[in-house]
């Protein structure tokens, strides 16, 4: 009914063929993503917003520090790794909730992004938390747990999840007809008659992004 091609890859994320298929969508050409996944969120670039439909919100490059707390990509990744997620199933060193993960966030942060230019994420991210005061508790626990910290940006990090060739080509191909004609109008009628009044009631939300693009 909204007339887009839909992807289906058995055995991967949503939110990994998002990104795969930003990542082919050819320099200055705008992207936008619509999704409430805050995982997302560290695909906004210049060229690349995402709109949260139940949030009401849009996210991009201007606004990505108002929106997440942080102020760039890698340190919206460090957080969640230091502080887990609990909708993932990603568990963060143990104790800390968002305030302490924040204050270890702004004294690991810019020593972890010195460090990984030279060197590997795991030896940078161990250096960088050894270098903790050694009479802070918190900053204590986070060294004895490094390790996770260093397994959770692996699963949060995006760029890490890599399509095989036959993947890549289909995601070429829908790239390559692209076409939007979104019938906003069919689609209402449609769920009136499916009786989704909650969806309804939400569809200029969800659609807001694609009507712009008209």
């Amino acid at each position: 009914m909204l007339g887009m091609r839909v992807l289906r890859f058995p055995k991967r994320e949503a939110d990994d063929a998002l990104y795969q298929i930003q990542r082919l969508v050819p320099d200055g050409e705008w992207v936008t993503i619509v999704s409430d996944d805050r995982d997302l969120l560290q695909l906004v670039r210049r060229t690349c917003a995402v709109y949260r439909p139940m949030a009401r919100e849009w996210v991009r490059k201007d606004t990505f520090e108002s929106a997440t707390g942080v102020r760039s990509r890698a340190a919206f990744l460090l957080l969640k790794a230091i502080q887990g997620d609990k909708s993932d199933n990603i568990n963060g060193v143990p104790g800390l909730g968002k305030i302490r993960a924040r204050r270890l966030l702004q004294e690991i942060g810019p020593r972890f992004d010195e460090l990984r230019e030279a060197l590997p994420t795991r030896l940078a991210m161990k250096a960088a938390v050894e270098a903790l005061s050694v009479k802070d508790r918190w900053a204590a626990r986070a060294r004895a747990h490094w390790k996770t910290v260093v397994r959770n940006l692996d699963l949060v990090d995006l760029r890490l999840e890599t399509f095989e060739e036959d993947e890549e080509r289909l995601l070429e191909l829908a790239l390559s007809s692209r076409a939007l004609h979104v019938r906003d109008d069919v689609v209402h009628e449609a769920l009136g008659q499916l009786e989704i009044k909650s969806l309804q009631h939400s569809l200029e939300e969800w659609l807001r992004p694609f009507l712009r693009l008209r």
